[in-house]
Parts: structure tokens; sequence; C-alpha cells
């Protein structure tokens, strides 16, 4: 179900594809919302890639948990009214996205891009470290350590 009005700036939203999927997107500020599951359909079917330097500009700001300005980040869900959920994309991304649980995500101008290209570097070093990493995901599951949002976001590449 699309929504005519950017959650942030009041802009009109208008239909566009991102990778076979029909999102809506702001036309003024550049905002995003993705229904329930078309996130996780845009990250699987990825057909585009991203220069090498927006990726390492994306993976430069990556960091754990969430500014202390985010907690004050309060847009209602345009489904259901509840206010979104601020996150950090896989805990230690840095990209900071607003979710409400039931109906969809809001991402800021970029963000999509930003969450793609963080994706597909991380996807990329798994295929080149797989036993690696292979090994150090079964080592977690005998002798437990603290989980980071990183290494669960690795064990769900294989």
């Amino acid at each position: 179900m699309s929504i005519q009005t950017c959650l942030r700036c009041k802009g009109p939203c208008i239909h566009h594809t991102h990778e076979g999927v029909i999102i809506d997107r702001c036309s003024s500020c550049g905002g995003v919302w993705l229904d329930q599951g078309e996130l996780e359909s845009i990250i699987e079917t990825r057909v585009n890639t991203h220069s090498p330097s927006f990726v390492s500009e994306t993976l430069k700001q990556g960091k754990a948990g969430l500014p202390a300005d985010a907690q004050t980040d309060l847009i209602p869900c345009p489904k259901c009214t509840a206010t979104l959920k601020v996150i950090n994309y896989a805990y230690d991304s840095g990209v900071i996205i607003n979710i409400c649980p039931s109906h969809g995500v809001w991402l800021d101008s970029k963000e999509l891009e930003r969450i793609e290209a963080y994706r597909d570097h991380w996807k990329n070093e798994a295929v080149k470290r797989r036993a690696e990493w292979g090994a150090l995901s079964s080592a977690s599951a005998v002798e437990p350590a603290s989980d980071s949002g990183l290494l669960n976001f690795l064990k769900s590449l294989f």
C-alpha cells in the first residue's frame, strides 16, 4: 500500500521501481517508504552495484549503537500511526533507519543505497572468506562468545 506524503518533509511521494520493487520515494527529499518485506526483497534481488568509493564511504560511517539524537527522531508509521522504532541497521552499519515491525521501513535519502552497499560488501567478503568465517561461526557455537551484530549478520550469510 502506497503513501502519498513524505514522513519527513511532507512532500509528495511517487511510485518508483527499485530493483524490481515498487517503492514510495519522496520527490522532494529522496526519503523512501518500504512496505513490510520490500527491503528484504530488494536486498535479495540486487542487480545494480555501487561504486567502490560509495561502498568505502558507507563502511567508514559504520559504528555500533545509536547516536544520542536518534532517540528524539519521532515519526509516525503511515499505516498505524505508532511511532517508528529507530535502529542501526545490522547493529553496526551506521545506517540509522526507522521501522514499524508490522508495516514497513522509512529510509532517509541515500539510506537504501547505503544498506545495499553495506550488504554487498559483506556478501563479497563472505565469498572470499567463507572457510575462515565458517570456522569462527562453528567455534562460537561450541564456545559462546559475545556475539556482535556483525557476527550475527555474517552467520545469516551461510
